[in-house]
């Protein structure tokens, strides 16, 4: 039994994740891959089957979603980083809030570096666990701000705002700096009944 740092996150279609890894090639398809974060916290290894059980009682339905602007921002570490702000709209506010309600209780919040996911010898920044630990009181209900990380200091996109369909909801490991860097489970946004 281990704990893992985890995000539910929102997967954008391929075109979207195009545009990330242009503005930063070291995104990728694969295992560092751009996302809207929904939930973030540390779950236990064995109680992933709980939370794919449980997001599977959620009504969903595919996302109408907008990229409305590009916005640089200082981390914690005083360093800058950029991100596409996605149009925070009822629905994704709902996602937000039933993921909170339903998957929370079986999370924590009490990250460590070694829960990250990493490659061999790669040097995480100690600034993961701080989005991690955090995210429920600071980042969560009223204080939500859908978003896209692109991780660098250095972007430009001029044509927004851009409109796309978000219908993959996945649950990810975390990486450096809270890249998606494994996808542990991921469905199709779709309508199922739900219990909460």
């Amino acid at each position: 039994m281990s704990k893992i740092a985890i995000d539910i996150v929102l997967l954008p279609p391929d075109d979207i994740m195009d545009i990330c890894i242009d503005i930063n090639p070291k995104l990728n398809h694969l295992d560092r891959l751009p996302h809207i974060s929904i939930l973030m916290g540390v779950l236990d290894d064995t109680n992933i089957e709980d939370v794919e059980q449980t997001i599977s009682k959620i009504d969903f339905k595919k996302l109408e979603l907008e990229i409305s602007k590009l916005v640089f921002f200082q981390r914690p570490d005083n360093t800058t980083n950029c991100y596409f702000k996605i149009k925070r709209d009822e629905e994704i506010e709902i996602l937000h809030e039933k993921l909170i309600k339903a998957v929370s209780p079986i999370l924590s919040y009490n990250a460590s570096m070694d829960m990250f996911y990493k490659d061999k010898d790669e040097i995480l920044n100690p600034l993961s666990t701080f989005w991690v630990n955090k995210y429920l009181d600071k980042f969560s209900l009223e204080n939500f701000n859908p978003h896209i990380t692109l991780k660098t200091d250095r972007a430009e996109y001029n044509n927004l705002p851009i409109k796309f369909t978000a219908t993959r909801l996945a649950l990810c490991q975390l990486g450096d700096l809270c890249t998606c860097r494994k996808i542990l489970w991921e469905t199709n946004l779709k309508s199922v009944k739900s219990i909460f």
